[in-house]
């Protein structure tokens, strides 16, 4: 399996003084040695490029907009530049486990047509530290029970806990939903239904909850919309 290349991408965007450093290192030192790693600057005023350059890995390829653009946007950049035949969009405030790479493509055992690899999540604080964690028990659930699953929180559906088949994310149009805020879940579900996916219980990767993520910063309206639309995606694709 380790044939197989892997694409990590870390988008990131003025956090050189804190989370984007470790989050970079997580990529660097994963033990699955076939990877390349992705970092899209969005205009960064920081010292963001000085930190890429520290770390002096051939398969880092840095890339700076000349502009800020929109958070999706610099998402979807580095989806375009990928060549893994997986991808892993790894938020530059998420961290994944040494291992986590390396035990995807151990369960994926070289099939390059897997849809998704999804492994268990802990939610982590501003400091790194455990909030709560699940497993991931999807294993052989089927379309329906995987969505009931999530709407019930049984199983996680975050980015840093996916890998995601690079050619498939890109015939969706990769990541986008209305306002943005769950284009990682109209992914995985949009993927989910046209693929096979791979469930590894084990948690392999950390979710950070701070107060100044998108997500905690977005409104009420906003989430109500995006949650209309990506249930109505899911009751269409949905056969019973």
């Amino acid at each position: 399996p380790k044939d197989l290349l892997v694409t990590i991408g870390i988008p990131t965007y003025n956090r050189a003084a804190s989370y984007f450093p470790g989050a970079l290192r997580c990529a660097v030192t994963q033990s699955y040695s076939n990877i390349e790693i992705i970092v899209s600057d969005n205009c960064s005023t920081d010292s963001t490029e000085t930190i890429v350059k520290s770390f002096d890995d051939p398969r880092i390829r840095y890339f700076k907009q000349k502009n800020n653009i929109p958070a999706t946007d610099n998402f979807n950049f580095i989806v375009k530049q990928a060549r893994g035949n997986y991808f892993s969009l790894l938020h530059d405030d998420d961290l994944m486990d040494e291992d986590f790479i390396e035990t995807c493509m151990h369960a994926a055992a070289g099939n390059k047509d897997i849809g998704l690899i999804r492994t268990g999540l802990r939610w982590i604080d501003n400091n790194g530290k455990t909030t709560a964690q699940v497993n991931n028990m999807a294993d052989g659930l089927s379309l329906e029970e995987f969505f009931l699953a999530w709407f019930k929180g049984l199983i996680p559906m975050h980015q840093p806990s996916t890998l995601f088949n690079t050619r498939k994310l890109t015939e969706i149009g990769g990541f986008n939903s209305r306002h943005q805020l769950f284009n990682d879940v109209k992914a995985e579900v949009l993927i989910a239904a046209s693929c096979p996916r791979i469930d590894i219980p084990d948690i392999k990767a950390s979710f950070r909850q701070h107060p100044v993520s998108t997500t905690s910063a977005a409104s009420i309206r906003s989430w109500c919309e995006d949650s209309i639309e990506l249930f109505n995606i899911m009751y269409d694709l949905a056969s019973s």
